[in-house]
C-alpha cells in the first residue's frame, strides 16, 4: 500500500489527496493503517461492486469476510438498493444518502461515524472518487484509501471527464 500523506504542503492538495493508493480492495494492508483505526467504510459503486451491480468477485467477498475491522458501506445509492448490497456484503451497516445529505458533505460522513459506533478519525474510508470519497472523508477526519475504479464508469462520469481530472490529480499527489 503506497502511503502518501506526509508528502503535500500545498493547501489545495491537503484535502484531495488521499493517505494511501491501492489498485484493488484485496491490496489493503490492514497492518499499514493508524492504530486508531477501529472500523473500515467501503463505497459501493466502482469500488466493490462495478457501478449498479449488486454482485462481486469471491475474491473482494474473502477479502472482506477475513478483515479484522468492522465492515461498513458509504454509498450514495438510495436506502433499497444500499440495504440490499450491504446485506449481500454482510457489512456491519450502511450508510446510503438520503434528501438531506450524500457524499461529500461532512454531515453524510459525521452519520457514517455515528451508524459505526466510531469517531471519525477511527474510521477508514476506501473509494475510488477523489471528489466525493477522499475529499469529504478527508473533511471529515477519516483516514482515506483511494482505490482504482472497477468495471467500466457510469455514462455520467464518461461525459463530464471527471475520471479524467480525478486520475490526473492522483497521478499528481502520487508523484
Amino acid at each position: 500500500m503506497k502511503s502518501l500523506k506526509p508528502k503535500y504542503t500545498l493547501p489545495f492538495l491537503r484535502n484531495i489527496s488521499p493517505d494511501y493508493i491501492v489498485d484493488s480492495v484485496q491490496d489493503i494492508y490492514i497492518a499499514e493503517l493508524p492504530q486508531r483505526s477501529e472500523a473500515i467504510a467501503f463505497d459501493a459503486d466502482s469500488t466493490l461492486v462495478e457501478h449498479g451491480e449488486s454482485i462481486t468477485s469471491d475474491s473482494v467477498l474473502n477479502f472482506l469476510k477475513n478483515l479484522p475491522l468492522p465492515v461498513h458501506i458509504a454509498t450514495n445509492r438510495i436506502e433499497q438498493k444500499a440495504t440490499e448490497l450491504a446485506s449481500y456484503l454482510r457489512a456491519d451497516s450502511v450508510t446510503f444518502a438520503t434528501s438531506q445529505y450524500r457524499k461529500p458533505q461532512k454531515a453524510y460522513f459525521d452519520k457514517l461515524a455515528s451508524n459505526a459506533g466510531r469517531k471519525p478519525s477511527e474510521l477508514v474510508m476506501v473509494g475510488d472518487r477523489i471528489f466525493t470519497d477522499v475529499y469529504g472523508a478527508n473533511k471529515a477526519g477519516l483516514t482515506t484509501i483511494y482505490v482504482k475504479a472497477l468495471g467500466r464508469d457510469p455514462w455520467f462520469i464518461r461525459y463530464t471527464g471527471i475520471r479524467y481530472i480525478e486520475n490526473a490529480l492522483v497521478a499528481l499527489v502520487s508523484k
